[in-house]
Formats: C-alpha cells, structure tokens, sequence
C-alpha cells in the first residue's frame, strides 16, 4: 500500500502515519481558523435572539435558550487558549457546533407549528460547517448527522405531516449537498499537502546538493591554497639547487664533488617533501570522495589493526588488547585513518617505542579505540589546530613551508565522515588518542533514535 493513497470512503490517507504527518502540518493553521470562525459565528448566533423575541410564540424560552446555548459555545470557545486542550480543537469544535445546532433543535420543538421555518438556521450551520470550519470528513458527517437527528426529533410530533416532510428533506438534501462538498475539499486538501511536502523535499534535497557543492567548492579552494604554498617551497629548492648543481658540473674540478652530491641530496629532500605533501593533500581531500553514493558496510576492524600493528612494528612495538568486534561503518575512511595513525606512532622526533591499542564498546552503539604511547605531549590548543578541519584553517603559512602538518587532521576527518571523532588525552607520561567509531547499522541507529524520542 503507498503511504500517498487516499481512502475513497474518508478521503484520508489509508496510511495512519502519513495522515499524522497530515493532521501535524496543518494543525496550527486549522486551530486558528477554527476559533476565528466560532468567534465570529457565536455572537451572531445569539444576536438572532432579537428576532426570537419578535417572531416566536414561545419568545421568552426561545430567547433563553439561544442565549444560553451560545453561553456554552463562547466557554467552549475559551478552552481553545488551554495550551493541554488546544491540541482537541477539532472535537472542542464539533462540540461547540452541536450545542449551537441542537440550540436550534430545542427552540424548533418548544415551538407549536413549523411556520416559522427555522430550520433554514440549520442550513445555514451545514453551509457554516462546510466552508468555514476545518473539520475531519468523519467529523463533519457526525456535526451534520447531530443537528439532522436533533431536527427530526423536534418535528416528528409537529402538524400538518406534510410541511414535516417537506422540511426533513429538504434539510436532508442541503446536508447532503455540504457532506459532497466536504468530501470533496478533504482530497483537494490533502493533495495540496502532497504536493506542499513533494516540494519541501525537493528544496530539502536541492539545499543539500547547493550545501555539498559550496564545501566541496570550499575544500578544492582550500586544498588548492595549501598545495600552493607547501608545493612551492620544495619547487623553488629543487630548481635553486639544479642550477647550483649543472653550474657547479660545469665549473667543477674533484675538490667540488662533495659540494655538489650535498646540492644534490638538497634536491632529493625537496622531492620527496613535495611528493609526501601531495600525498597527504589528496589522501585529505578524497575522504569525502570515497563515501560519496556509498552505504556504511560491515568493516573488520581487527584485521585492519592487525595491518596497523604490522605496519608500526619496525619502528616500535605494538600490543592490540584484545580483538574488537565487527561494526557497520565506512571502511575505507578508517583504513585511512589508522594508516594516518600509524605515522603519528612511528614519529621518531618523539622517541616512541611502545603503542597499546585498547578498545570498549560504548552503550549508544559503536566503539572507543584507545592509541596508547609514549612522546611529546600535546597542548589542547595544539591538539585543535593539528586537527583543525582544512576549510576552516585562516592561515596557511603557520608551518614552515616544508612539511604539511596532516596526519591527525585527516584522522579527525575521517573519524567525522564514519559519525565519529578524535579526542586526546594526556595518562601520566603517555599520549593516549581516541578514535570514536559509531554503528551505523539500521538496528543501531534505530535504537539510537528511541532514546532520544
């Protein structure tokens, strides 16, 4: 069954969330023209008491009874600013109605004869709840087959037979008439919901495309504003030491040979600068490539430490604590991130000989994993400029114009992209890095979604 068909019996939506979602959006709106409606409709009601007075037989009774069912209706009407009540408008309505179509009733029945013909009020409570209310079909139907039943009771004992059923049908065949019209503006209406909500997804989904376009916009502009400045330093060293060298080859007897494999080896160190800057740049700037169309997959977490531990082993121990559980997440941003890791561990200006890798499961779903080691520490204000997001970094010549600073800002991002993040905290004398993974599994995330409801 789709969530967008309609009931050809109430012309509400056969699916019962949909029509919530219906009934939602247009409450407020159907709130305040509901008690606009009764505010205007029951003073004019009772103002009518005037011509009661003037017309009927029983003026007095007749009089007091409109007076006193538009009392009830204005209290009714009063419920509507009770913030706990205002949410039962549509059944406060069909009751202030009632009382209004039965007020009728009652002064039709204390009335000896027909002649009168008071039962055009009742027309024009049926024209009133057609056209100006905002009721439900169902609802409708029972405001208009109240006032019905209440008009038969009061003329079923009324003289000549003839004038009783000449009245009965033709307020029979005027209700009808507004249940057609009602039934037919329930649809009209909740197509126009259909349509309004087609909409808002479509402007949802084109924000969102807009939103990947301005960052992806932001993050070429950024990668291209830090390839320039971390590009340029090694160019200009490897064409300054070139010239130094094809000069020094021309100009050169043996003494200069040493001077020249120095210049020489000034060249390679630049190269390999710009290639490791390159490297890193674009290993950055394709997290978010990588995931782009993709669902989250079972990801093996412990063999990919297993790759981790192999990959820092020569330069310092690695012990894993234990083997951590299977998760749904994407794979490949956390391939990238623990390779990324694994060139912090292996950082030999801060001597590390020893990572311990630990993890805990978290109780909203996902997983804590510890990177444990010794080295320099870390400040929290330079935790966050290390991890600082590549579009939001202001200047881009903090560095020294060598080496480009990425390691653990393409974990952070890479932990952002999986609905994780990066932490660092200090234990005694050792670093200790966390990396947060989250389950993106439909039974993690569900469970997730009813804790916070």
């Amino acid at each position: 069954m789709s969530d967008t068909a309609i009931s050809g019996w109430t012309h509400e939506f056969k699916s019962p969330s949909m029509e919530r979602e219906f009934c939602a959006s247009i409450r407020a709106q159907s709130l305040k023209n509901n008690t606009v409606a009764l505010m205007i409709a029951a003073p004019f009601y009772a103002v009518y008491s005037i011509l009661d007075l003037l017309i009927l037989d029983h003026p007095i009774t007749g009089a007091a009874i409109r007076l006193g069912t538009a009392l009830i209706c204005g209290l009714i009407i009063l419920l509507f600013c009770v913030k706990s009540l205002a949410r039962f408008h549509e059944r406060l309505s069909v009751l202030a109605v009632l009382v209004l179509g039965f007020g009728i009733d009652l002064i039709i029945w204390q009335e000896p004869t027909l002649d009168n013909s008071y039962y055009v009020a009742l027309i024009q409570g049926g024209v009133f709840v057609s056209f100006l209310l905002r009721l439900s079909f169902v609802n409708s139907l029972i405001v208009l087959g109240g006032m019905y039943l209440g008009f038969i009771v009061a003329v079923v004992n009324k003289s000549p037979p003839r004038e009783v059923v000449l009245q009965c049908f033709i307020v029979f065949s005027m209700y009808c008439m507004c249940a057609f019209g009602i039934y037919m503006l329930q649809a009209l209406r909740r197509q126009d919901f259909l349509k309004s909500r087609t909409i808002a997804q479509q402007n949802a989904q084109l924000a969102a495309m807009l939103a990947d376009a301005q960052l992806d916009n932001e993050r070429k502009l950024a990668a291209l504003n830090t390839l320039i400045h971390f590009v340029k330093t090694p160019i200009h060293q490897i064409v300054g030491f070139t010239d130094l060298i094809v000069r020094g080859l021309n100009e050169a007897s043996g003494a200069d040979a040493a001077q020249q494999l120095e210049h020489a080896s000034f060249v390679k160190k630049a190269s390999s600068d710009l290639a490791d800057n390159v490297a890193k740049l674009l290993a950055y700037y394709r997290l978010d490539e990588q995931v782009k169309g993709m669902r989250p997959e079972t990801v093996e977490l412990a063999a990919m430490l297993d790759d981790f531990k192999d990959l820092i082993e020569e330069k310092a121990a690695c012990t894993i604590e234990r083997r951590p559980p299977v998760l749904v997440n994407y794979a490949e941003p956390i391939r990238v991130a623990l390779s990324s890791l694994a060139s912090v561990c292996m950082d030999e200006s801060s001597a590390i000989t020893e990572v311990l890798v630990e993890w805990r499961e978290r109780a909203q779903g996902g997983l804590d994993v510890s990177f444990i080691y010794d080295g320099s520490p870390l400040s929290d204000e330079r935790f966050a400029d290390l991890t600082q997001p590549l579009t939001k970094i202001t200047n881009y010549l903090t560095a020294d114009g060598l080496a480009m600073p990425m390691a653990l800002r393409t974990v952070a991002r890479a932990a952002e992209i999986c609905h994780g993040r990066l932490e660092y905290r200090r234990a005694g004398d050792r670093n200790v890095l966390i990396l947060s993974l989250a389950d993106l599994s439909e039974e993690a995330l569900s469970d997730r979604a009813k804790s916070v409801a």
